[in-house]
């Protein structure tokens, strides 16, 4: 991305951030959400086109979804908020997907504390049963002789 390109994504996060925090969305999809967050925007070159990556903690995917349906549907207030703010001759037009980073790095933390618990048990397990093999390894060799 280029110097304008950037100004105006982090322009435009910043305006769509204020108005989901001051609770302007009347649509229950979003109001009743819970923490809807900005996660990331990228604009194209042209800044003809934005597209808007959120993110509300906890929810599921059908959350998700009814979510970036109800940002969807008030796309255009938000669009006629950003030309207010932004100043701009043309007002990028707006698209939602959900954000999943958070949720997977959430994922992938709980996995690692759950491998981290369980690792111990796997070690005292390995342990136990190195030293059984090799109980039956030294009577093969008694056998044998």
């Amino acid at each position: 991305m280029n110097q304008r390109t950037e100004r105006m994504s982090a322009e435009i996060q910043s305006v769509l951030g204020r108005i989901l925090a001051r609770g302007e969305i009347r649509d229950s999809r979003v109001r009743d959400a819970g923490l809807v967050t900005i996660t990331s925007v990228r604009v194209t070159g042209d800044l003809s086109e934005a597209r808007v990556a959120f993110t509300v903690f906890g929810a599921d995917e059908p959350a998700l979804e009814q979510v970036r349906r109800g940002l969807q549907a008030a796309s255009s207030y938000l669009q006629g908020e950003l030309a207010k703010q932004l100043r701009t001759r043309k007002t990028a037009l707006l698209s939602f997907e959900a954000d999943k980073a958070l949720d997977n790095a959430f994922r992938v933390d709980s996995l690692l504390r759950e491998a981290a618990r369980t690792a111990p048990a796997v070690e005292e397990a390995r342990a136990a049963g190195e030293g059984g093999d090799d109980q039956v390894d030294a009577s093969d060799d008694a056998t044998e002789k």
